[in-house]
């Protein structure tokens, strides 16, 4: 028996070096880069999981900046370094097109707009981007600056406060109340919260929906999520007027009246929520770091919009400069995914 189980695997192996080494049509590929496969079909997830940035850090120590690797179910190849990432996304919808790992895309749908691709993306990127224009927050200042107030206010009463926590709420619900035009109470923000930490840690899973796994535990908080939703949709009575148009951009085309059970719909709201929240909250914790750390900086920016206001329009500013460079340090998100259209040589 222990033989037997042995050979399968060992067949198993050969076979995914085998496909490895070939193209979608069959043809043998160039030299694939260094690195190993790990174990067949988890390869070297675990060990990621475990590791977690050290993984890649350990990697491009040993390999370079572009190395091989197997996670969450499929063969991939990393690449890092200002020149090897250019030469890449200046080959976009040529020799590469938008991907990502089947966990990822059974948990956001087919209806997310991180999932469409070509013109149907860039459509629907250019309405998303028409909403969120500079109007849309000079007309909601004054809302955002007071619910910043009443987080900061609960904040300063606390005897601490754990921050990245508190501004992931605070961006929760701001997402809810200016995109999606929603007020959540407090204990429902907390249970959002909730689902959303839960939904974000398991959005990189084996693609394998039984109990115990990532992916079933993800796909288990976004159902719940959508039931929030819509006891919401339901509560404004489905009219569609009472929902902002930003919300066609990710793919909801609805009717006059839209239904608590539309997919579309809810799959929309649960996207537009976390994209708004979880990596908008990322990129302003790793700011607030970083001011923290740096103190001489965090003065030169409170003398910035002091002299220049907080609505500059003359140009860059020392303050914009520090939110890129605060972005560029601790990104956000920690890469991009890209399919292979036909083979190329780095």
């Amino acid at each position: 028996m222990l033989e037997t189980a042995f050979l399968i695997f060992l067949v198993i192996f050969l076979l995914m070096k085998y496909l490895m080494a070939r193209d979608t049509d069959g043809t043998v590929l160039p030299s694939l880069p260094p690195g190993s496969l790990g174990w067949p079909v988890i390869g070297e997830t675990f060990k990621l999981a475990v590791q977690k940035v050290n993984f890649f850090r350990e990697r491009r120590r040993l390999y370079g900046r572009i190395f091989k690797t197997h996670l969450f179910g499929n063969p991939v190849i990393r690449v890092t370094g200002n020149k090897n990432v250019r030469e890449i996304l200046q080959g976009e919808n040529k020799t590469v097109k938008s991907s990502y790992p089947s966990s990822i895309r059974t948990l956001l749908g087919p209806n997310a707009l991180s999932m469409s691709e070509g013109l149907l993306h860039k459509s629907r990127k250019v309405q998303l981007m028409q909403y969120l224009s500079p109007e849309f927050l000079r007309k909601h200042r004054s809302g955002f600056v007071d619910l910043i107030d009443d987080h900061m206010l609960r904040w300063s009463s606390e005897p601490s406060v754990d921050i990245y926590l508190e501004i992931r709420a605070l961006f929760t619900e701001m997402a809810a109340k200016f995109l999606v035009d929603i007020d959540i109470l407090l204990e429902t923000n907390r249970r959002i919260k909730e689902l959303y930490q839960q939904f974000t840690d398991n959005i990189f899973s084996l693609p394998v929906n039984l109990p115990g796994f990532g992916l079933y535990k993800g796909l288990r908080a976004k159902k719940e999520l959508k039931k929030i939703f819509a006891a919401i949709i339901e509560e404004k009575g489905g009219k569609v007027s009472e929902f902002p148009s930003l919300l066609q951009a990710y793919g909801a085309d609805l009717d006059d009246y839209a239904r608590p059970d539309d997919e579309r719909l809810l799959d929309a709201i649960v996207e537009l929520m976390w994209n708004a929240s979880e990596t908008v909250s990322s990129g302003a914790f790793a700011i607030i770091y970083h001011l923290t750390r740096n103190p001489a900086v965090l003065q030169k920016v409170r003398e910035d919009i002091e002299s220049q206001g907080i609505d500059n329009t003359s140009g860059p500013s020392y303050l914009d400069s520090v939110v890129k460079e605060a972005l560029r340090v601790t990104p956000p998100v920690g890469g991009a995914y890209r399919k292979m259209n036909k083979s190329i040589v780095m």
